[in-house]
């Protein structure tokens, strides 16, 4: 796929025509994307062991069940995978490993940006607990909230996200974007079947909450200290969240609508 020696510059360069070339075949879907990142190295720190599954394995899961692609799933997305990226750096970076490693987040980054940029509907999320510094929140958030074809996140019209990000910045676009993943995966609850599809309802939703709920805390504690009333001031967000108290969905209601997009179905 590519010459040895490249550096990532080269290789990132060599990737663009290939997707030109391919054209719509490069990021192939079916009007639902998924996008996932994290959590942060420091949440999972503190949740371990007992919330182990990354954004990553909940993002796997959620593609199967909706029918949404995710960047692994695609041929780029693929090929690029099955390349030892570090490995192959080694030529352009001889004895240089931070060299290495950040020529191989450079070409992920640029794969998931160029991703991002397809002809996408919808997109739903497993990224609560993201790390700000990562691809999702550092670039693929604003160029989905700025793709013209887009319509929703998580369920959120693409534009509700966009005037936030216009009035707060990027962590009040990301904070809504993890509101909308949290109500969808409520939503899976409520519609799962009992038994084992409920219980993996139940993990999916719990792990979600609990990512969201430890990366808001730390994000809180990092600017003050606020005290707990019925909505912060600072988030927007019930109290019950900051607290961990946000009680589990109540089982499914007769008549209850189903939201377009992700958590359950595509729509």
């Amino acid at each position: 796929m590519a010459k040895r020696g490249l550096n990532a510059e080269q290789y990132c360069d060599l990737l663009a025509k290939i997707i030109k070339r391919l054209g719509p075949k490069a990021y192939r879907h079916s009007g639902l994307i998924v996008l996932y990142s994290g959590p942060s190295d420091g949440i999972r720190g503190l949740l371990a062991p007992i919330f182990t599954r990354t954004n990553w394995e909940l993002s796997k899961d959620q593609a199967e069940r909706t029918g949404g692609v995710r960047l692994d799933d695609t041929v780029i997305g693929r090929n690029v995978a099955r390349r030892n990226l570090r490995k192959y750096f080694r030529g352009a970076y001889p004895g240089d490993l931070i060299g290495i490693v950040g020529a191989e987040f450079a070409v992920w980054a640029f794969i998931s940006r160029e991703f991002v940029k397809a002809a996408f509907k919808h997109a739903a999320t497993a990224a609560c607990g993201a790390d700000e510094n990562r691809v999702l929140r550092a670039h693929e958030l604003r160029i989905a909230i700025y793709n013209p074809v887009a319509e929703t996140i998580n369920g959120v019209p693409v534009a509700y996200i966009r005037a936030a990000y216009e009035r707060g910045g990027e962590y009040a676009a990301f904070r809504k974007i993890c509101q909308g993943e949290l109500t969808l995966s409520r939503q899976w609850v409520r519609d799962a079947k009992p038994g084992a599809e409920r219980i993996a309802a139940l993990e999916d939703y719990r792990a979600r909450r609990k990512y969201f709920i430890t990366g808001r805390q730390q994000s809180v504690r990092g600017v003050i200290d606020p005290p707990l009333r019925a909505v912060s001031s600072l988030s927007g967000i019930h109290a019950s969240l900051l607290r961990d108290e946000m009680p589990l969905p109540p089982l499914a209601t007769p008549g209850m609508p189903h939201p377009k997009a992700a958590g359950s179905h595509p729509g």
